[in-house]
C-alpha cells in the first residue's frame, strides 16, 4: 500500500492474478491482467493469501457477482445447489466443533472463494454454527445479506474470510 508519486495518486487496494485494484479519488479502479498473454507457469490464480488469518475478496467483482448469483440460486432453485458444498459435522468430545467441507464438493469452485477440503466452518455472519438450531436463521439471514463473512479452522489455524455480494 502507499501512494508513490508514479500512481498519480492512486492506492493499491488489493492485487489478484487477472487484475488489480486501485483507489483514485475516493473512487475504485480495477486494472484487468489478460492472463492468456503470459507465458504458462508464470501465474497461480485462486484466492490471495490469508494475510493475519484474514482473506478479504470484497475487492473481487467477479467473486461478488458469483455470490449474488448463488443466492438467487438459494431462494429460487436450492436444488441446483446440491453437490457444490457438501459438508459433514465435526465433533469432539460430543460437541459440535462446526462442519468440514467434503472432498466430493466442487472443489474448483470452492477455490475461487478460498476454501478447501477439509476446512472447518465454525460461523457465518456471526451465526456460531456449533450450536445446531442456528440453521434457519442464518438461511434467513443470508436472503438479504449484503457482506458475508466466514469463519474456518484450518488444520490449527483460525480463518476469516469477507466477501461483498452483489445486489
Amino acid at each position: 500500500r502507499g501512494s508513490p508519486a508514479w500512481t498519480g495518486g492512486a492506492t493499491l487496494e488489493a492485487f489478484y492474478p487477472d487484475q488489480v485494484i486501485l483507489k483514485r479519488a475516493g473512487r475504485h479502479e480495477t486494472l484487468r491482467i489478460n492472463i492468456d498473454d503470459l507465458p504458462p507457469g508464470e501465474i497461480e490464480l485462486g484466492p490471495p493469501d490469508a494475510v493475519d488469518g484474514v482473506i478479504d475478496l470484497r475487492g473481487d467483482p467477479e467473486v461478488s457477482h458469483s455470490l449474488a448469483r448463488y443466492r438467487s440460486q438459494l431462494l429460487n432453485d436450492p436444488v441446483s445447489l446440491v453437490g457444490m458444498v457438501q459438508l459433514a459435522p465435526v465433533t469432539r468430545q460430543g460437541q459440535l466443533r462446526g462442519y468440514r467441507v467434503r472432498p466430493d464438493s466442487n472443489l474448483a469452485e470452492l477455490d475461487r472463494f478460498g476454501l478447501r477440503a477439509g476446512d472447518v466452518i465454525t460461523s457465518v455472519n456471526g451465526v456460531d454454527l456449533t450450536d445446531p438450531a442456528a440453521a434457519p436463521s442464518l438461511l434467513q439471514q443470508l436472503t438479504v445479506a449484503e457482506q458475508l463473512e466466514i469463519n474456518v479452522l484450518r488444520e490449527e489455524d483460525l480463518l476469516s474470510f469477507y466477501f461483498q455480494i452483489d445486489n
